[in-house]
């Protein structure tokens, strides 16, 4: 577990990123226990207290990793369940609509935080990091990947360009 100062200096560059017009993903990797999902529930709760411009969601990477399975966890973290049951598409255009208008009308991007992202490599990763740069060129979202695996090395380099990357060194 790192200690306070570690554990501010961490939250200070998830912080960084999250009004860093020129990154659109942050991997945040560190070994289980390592702190990542403390700073992350902490920073999410400081900001939200803060700023009520800022809208940040935590969800949890789905098992199985299945592309309907990620929308799902997508519009369940906006607070957003249905009924009805949905396609892939539909859900993917819901997801995509609801962000845009967000942004379109306060100018702050929805920011995703995903934690065990390790678990979408269980999946189809390329298929998902591609749908989530679609989400983040046309509706302004970010992500943050929470992994205790570095998911850096299998990222298409396109994705790897609007990145930045953070390890959490324990002691």
């Amino acid at each position: 577990m790192i200690n306070r100062e570690q554990l501010n200096k961490f939250k200070t560059e998830i912080e960084k990123f999250i009004i860093d017009g020129e990154h659109s993903f942050l991997f945040l990797q560190g070994d289980s226990g390592s702190g990542k999902t403390t700073a992350i529930k902490e920073l999410i709760k400081e900001v939200r207290q803060r700023e009520s411009r800022n809208f940040i969601t935590y969800l949890h990477a789905p098992l199985p990793a299945t592309e309907r399975n990620i929308y799902q966890a997508l519009l369940l973290s906006l607070q957003l369940n249905f009924t009805v049951k949905r396609t892939q598409f539909e859900m993917f255009k819901i997801v995509e609509n609801v962000i845009s208008v967000t942004f379109g009308e306060t100018g702050v991007p929805t920011v995703f935080v995903i934690d065990d992202a390790e678990n979408l490599k269980f999946g189809n990763w390329s298929q998902s990091i591609e749908s989530f740069k679609q989400l983040a060129e046309i509706a302004g979202a970010k992500f943050i990947f929470c992994s205790a695996k570095d998911l850096v090395p299998s990222t298409p380099i396109s994705i790897l360009r609007k990145s930045c990357t953070h390890r959490l060194e324990t002691a």
